[in-house]
């Protein structure tokens, strides 16, 4: 599998040979409940599939946000562009 994959409520379904396809599947951060894929191979939300767990979308980006910045030299939020 090419990771991580973004799972889209808008494909709705995954295939079936996916070893996720049959089963119900919450977000791996602490204290998230939010439901990502439901037994019925139905797509709940947005969501991301990684080696390090599965993910909503809110935790995805706050994942990733910190990486992306970093590498792309990106400002920090509320930090005005031009300053490091």
């Amino acid at each position: 599998m090419i990771e991580p994959r973004i799972h889209s409520h808008i494909e709705d379904c995954l295939p079936d040979r996916h070893r996720l396809a049959y089963r119900q599947v919450y977000c791996d951060e602490p204290f998230c409940t939010q439901l990502l894929h439901a037994q019925n191979n139905e797509c709940m939300q947005t969501w991301l599939e990684s080696g390090g767990g599965n993910f909503c979308w809110e935790h995805a980006c706050k994942r990733v946000e910190p990486v992306l910045s970093e590498r792309m030299a990106l400002p920090s939020p509320g930090e005005p562009k031009g300053e490091s």
